[in-house]
């Protein structure tokens, strides 16, 4: 940004162009993309040191901290669980990739709880059917003050902040025929520290979930759920209340309070971000993430500074994260166990061609072929993945751009 361009007509018609087409960025990055200039084979950067410097393809370059990371997600399948801010709606303006959300109501067992009701606990259950196990699920809770959530008698993850909905997983628990929600949430004192204090306060349970079929074995529609008058409650508890074969005799009908902007929660905005964040759970791009002692060392700076440009030349600390990095070495270990669950161990060489395309675009030649089923092993061994994994991720093909 410092420099003048190499080609000020150039800039300029592209400037031009971007606007007198209402600022399609994807237009102009197709044009420059399907441009020959940007085809032609990339050279060394020495060649822009030179006075008579003439432009006669793009310069080779190292791919940046966060475009490594991500094509380590590529070659792997592994990618980020959780963007660092939850509250930051990573499909805002992309309206078509957003799962429609559920309706949803704040519940309670007695009316006006969002003004207040009296500390204490109540139960609620729902009962849902699934005929095949889904392909993904969308779970998002929250209470005010606390809750615990049970699925067929299992827990599976608790909240204590109702700014915050939390993200559960219940693939684990779920089966196929009925399957049972059961929430325990409780209404904390307005002072914690006062034992005797019976201040009624704001009390709510907030609950949205959606099931998405598996289209190889199910054609139809998702199942959507949200917390409404449909679920049951009740203040008192009993023995296995939370259990798929109990029967909730003397259960009522959970009260709705209102929809998730209902006063004083106006939880409205932070449930659009976090249900658009839930849907891309496991496939985030490194640029959404807190650093890692893997990004730092690859040249991610300091976010809290403004930084135009980053270092190009490797560095020691780079070699070393690169070689004995804790970070990468997890990543690796994790990838291999993911990839011998579904690769034939006797059958190294179609693994071996496969993470070659991932990672470099092409198949390997014979004797790279002939490494790396040596690697593998025969049959084919986590450690041996774990070095191949490692292998193709230090090439110069891998870390360049041509």
């Amino acid at each position: 940004m410092d420099n003048p361009p190499w080609h000020a007509d150039l800039l300029d018609w592209l400037a031009v162009d971007l606007a007198g087409h209402h600022y399609d960025l994807k237009r102009t990055l197709t044009l420059i993309l399907t441009s020959q200039a940007y085809q032609l084979p990339a050279v060394p950067g020495e060649e822009q040191a030179s006075p008579d410097y003439v432009f006669r393809g793009p310069v080779v370059k190292r791919l940046s901290a966060e475009q490594y990371v991500d094509a380590l997600s590529s070659l792997t399948g592994l990618w980020r669980e959780r963007p660092a801010n939850p509250d930051v709606d990573l499909l805002a303006g992309d309206e078509a990739a957003r799962p429609p959300l559920p309706s949803t109501q704040w519940i309670w067992t007695e009316p006006g709880a969002a003004q207040g009701a009296p500390p204490g606990t109540v139960y609620f259950r729902k009962t849902f059917h699934l005929d095949t196990l889904p392909a993904q699920t969308l779970v998002l809770a929250t209470a005010d003050n606390r809750f615990r959530l049970f699925l067929n008698g299992h827990e599976i993850g608790t909240g204590e902040d109702w700014k915050r909905l939390r993200v559960l997983d219940l693939r684990r628990r779920l089966v196929t025929g009925q399957n049972v929600l059961a929430v325990e949430v409780t209404n904390g004192r307005s002072r914690p520290d006062d034992e005797a204090d019976a201040t009624p306060n704001p009390a709510g349970f907030l609950f949205v979930a959606r099931f998405t079929p598996d289209p190889r074995h199910d054609a139809g529609s998702p199942l959507a759920l949200g917390s409404d008058a449909s679920w049951l409650s009740s203040s008192r508890p009993a023995d296995g209340w939370e259990g798929a074969d109990f029967v909730p005799d003397g259960w009522q009908p959970a009260v709705e309070l209102g929809p998730p902007q209902t006063a004083p929660w106006h939880l409205e905005p932070a449930l659009a971000a976090t249900w658009a964040n839930a849907a891309q759970y496991g496939t985030i791009r490194a640029v959404h993430v807190a650093t890692d002692p893997l990004l730092t060392a690859l040249g991610r700076p300091n976010r809290e500074q403004v930084n135009t440009s980053r270092p190009t030349a490797a560095t020691t600390l780079q070699a070393l994260e690169l070689t004995n990095g804790q970070t990468l070495a997890r990543w690796l270990s994790r990838a291999a166990e993911r990839l011998l669950a579904s690769t034939d161990t006797h059958a190294p060489r179609p693994l071996a061609r496969r993470l070659y395309l991932h990672g470099l675009g092409r198949p390997p030649n014979p004797e790279e072929l002939d490494l790396a089923r040596e690697l593998l092993g025969q049959p084919v061994q986590r450690e041996g993945v774990e070095d191949l994994l490692w292998a193709l991720s230090v090439l110069p093909e891998f870390q360049l751009i041509y």
